[in-house]
């Protein structure tokens, strides 16, 4: 999802579980879905330019991620 004007992701997305990348770039994301770290298979993760203030405590389930950046 590049630039656009998310507030969300869907709740559902944590059912995508062979999802790899997730690239989130220039919305206006609040926060992250609490289950985020259901996403087992994530190993690249960049919400980059969102108005995100905290990580919901299930990124630490998240083992096989290489690179996760927030700003």
């Amino acid at each position: 999802m590049g630039i656009s004007q998310f507030a969300y992701l869907p709740k559902d997305i944590v059912d995508l579980e062979h999802l790899e990348i997730l690239s989130v770039l220039e919305n206006t994301l609040k926060e992250f879905p609490k289950d985020l770290g259901e996403l087992a298979s994530l190993k690249k993760a960049s919400f980059i330019k969102n108005e995100l203030e905290t990580l919901p405590q299930s990124i630490a389930k998240l083992t096989k991620v290489e690179e996760f950046f927030f700003l």
